[in-house]
């Protein structure tokens, strides 16, 4: 009996061996599903954490390319401001020198006007008068050519005596005349208006 008895309980032993054996690897079977279900999970929130780093990395970039066009439009705008501010300059610039040299014709006009006044006055020769009318041409052209003084001479005189009429001018020139400063090396002091 006692024989039947050990064989009787190492079935039951045997049994239950088998029953925890069973239970063990039904437990590391839901271990390992759990496992595999975790794996799962963590390589989604790995994939939306990607795909959430590319977004922000997207939208930075986006930012930084916006941020670099709205630098480069400042930067326009300031070079035409700049551009704009040193166009108005060189039009104040141009507006002054053309009132300069418009003043300036007055002045010589003026200049002239009253040379011809004290050479009026001076009971001056027409052969005393046209080097001083060459001379105030040579004044203010110095490259005046034959043409351009036989003109200032109002036609009164042939090419040829162009060039004689130019070296009595420099002469004159050479010897004080002056007509802006009113100063005639051939009027005296007293006959000066």
């Amino acid at each position: 009996m006692q024989r039947a008895a050990t064989a009787e309980e190492r079935r039951a032993a045997d049994e239950a061996a088998a029953e925890e054996s069973a239970r063990a690897a039904e437990a590391r079977l839901r271990a390992a599903e759990a496992d595999r279900l975790a794996a799962e999970e963590a390589a989604k929130a790995a994939e939306l954490r990607d795909e959430e780093a590319k977004k922000a990395a997207a939208a930075e970039a986006e930012t930084r390319r916006a941020e670099a066009l709205n630098l480069r439009a400042a930067q326009d705008r300031l070079e035409a401001a700049e551009a704009d501010r040193l166009a108005t300059e060189q039009a104040r610039a141009a507006a002054v020198e053309l009132r300069l040299a418009a003043e300036n014709k007055e002045l010589a006009a003026a200049a002239r006007a009253r040379a011809a006044q004290n050479e009026a006055l001076a009971d001056m020769s027409v052969v005393q008068l046209k080097p001083r009318v060459v001379a105030r041409l040579l004044l203010a052209n110095p490259e005046a050519d034959g043409a351009a003084i036989v003109d200032a001479l109002g036609r009164k005189a042939a090419p040829s005596t162009a060039s004689t009429y130019r070296k009595e001018a420099a002469d004159l020139i050479a010897r004080g005349y002056n007509p802006a400063a009113g100063i005639d090396p051939d009027i005296h002091q007293s006959d000066r208006m």
